[in-house]
């Protein structure tokens, strides 16, 4: 299913991800293994307090972008591996559940794709429900993907959970390391909740 990019906004959501306070954790503390099946945890780091959970409006181009802040001379810079997206909301719609399309089912009523997007394998679906959205191969350190329109949208809100998974040379250990943010959001369709 195939949206028109027309009257899209953008929404840009940046964490801000300081290298000499990666570097501290990787060197101090003991938080994980920092591979990429054991990212390290980093919300408290990253996310600034939410009031609330963020709402992406309809026919929306989300734009997730990692911006590396550091005070020394290093190059280093995050790079995204993927991003994994969780439909977590206790009520799931009637839409949702009996969507049997080809395409990326359930996921292709909330997001939309092009046929090109999805023979690239920018966006893959796993057995657990999950989505997965590859980064821009332009730019390693930003994700985008588009929310439906209004009327192809669940009525209500959806609501999504989402991990960045990215790497960072830290140069004074001479490897990169893996590491995690999980951020929620939610959909809404604009519609009244029944």
């Amino acid at each position: 299913m195939e949206t028109s990019t027309e009257n899209l906004t953008d929404t840009i959501i940046t964490f801000n991800v300081h290298y000499e306070t990666l570097e501290e954790v990787i060197t101090n503390l003991e938080l994980g293994m920092g591979t990429m099946y054991k990212p390290i945890p980093i919300d408290g780091l990253v996310l600034k307090s939410f009031l609330g959970i963020p709402n992406i409006e309809p026919n929306t181009d989300i734009k997730i972008y990692l911006q590396t802040n550091t005070e020394s001379n290093t190059e280093s810079k995050a790079t995204i591996t993927y991003c994994k997206i969780q439909n977590v909301g206790k009520a799931f719609t009637i839409e949702t559940q009996k969507s049997q399309t080809k395409s990326l089912n359930p996921w292709n009523i909330i997001f939309s794709f092009t046929t090109e997007d999805e023979e690239a394998g920018k966006f893959r679906t796993t057995p657990d429900g999950s989505l997965y959205v590859s980064p821009n191969p332009r730019m390693s350190d930003l994700v985008e993907i588009t929310t439906q329109s209004e009327d192809v949208l669940p009525e209500g809100l959806t609501y999504i959970s989402y991990s960045i998974i990215f790497s960072l040379f830290i140069e004074s250990k001479g490897q990169s390391y893996y590491f995690r943010i999980d951020p929620l959001a939610k959909v809404s369709s604009n519609r009244p909740q029944k």
